[in-house]
């Protein structure tokens, strides 16, 4: 999995111009989801909850587990791809019914941990507007 971490002051996410959810000062999660991921939900889970990237007086001192920030949690394809001749190609993804199961249960075990988790719509276009702070941005490859 490849997944993107930016610290916001908030970000709204729209699917056909239509508001389907919103956060206040946390983080937006990128997930690219690829075939060796399947029944590895709870350890990715595990891995992003205890890296110490919050900042605090310029340290990374905590982790989102220690903290409980709201989160919005995004699927996007085109952080696995792989570029052949100019063109992305995602050789890498499961089908989609695979990858659509693990994005929800990843999104489930993180609301089970008591996160206040808003998400993106799973296949879908989608437009994300965010206000990043820092910019804290950390690409993580699970």
């Amino acid at each position: 999995m490849k997944i993107l971490i930016q610290k916001v002051k908030n970000t709204k996410c729209f699917n056909n111009e239509k508001l389907i959810s919103k956060i206040n000062n946390g983080y937006l999660i990128y997930i690219g989801i690829e075939e060796k991921d399947e029944d590895r939900e709870e350890e990715i889970v595990e891995q992003i909850l205890k890296i110490k990237f919050v900042d605090e007086e310029n340290k990374f001192k905590k982790s989102l587990l220690e903290i409980k920030p709201e989160i919005m949690l995004i699927p996007n394809i085109t952080l696995v791809s792989n570029i052949n001749i100019n063109k992305p190609e995602f050789r890498n993804s499961p089908p989609k019914q695979i990858a659509e199961r693990i994005y929800y249960k990843i999104l489930r075990l993180l609301q089970d941990k008591n996160f206040f988790v808003k998400s993106g719509v799973f296949g879908e276009n989608m437009i994300i507007e965010s206000q990043n702070i820092g910019p804290i941005n950390f690409i993580l490859d699970i």
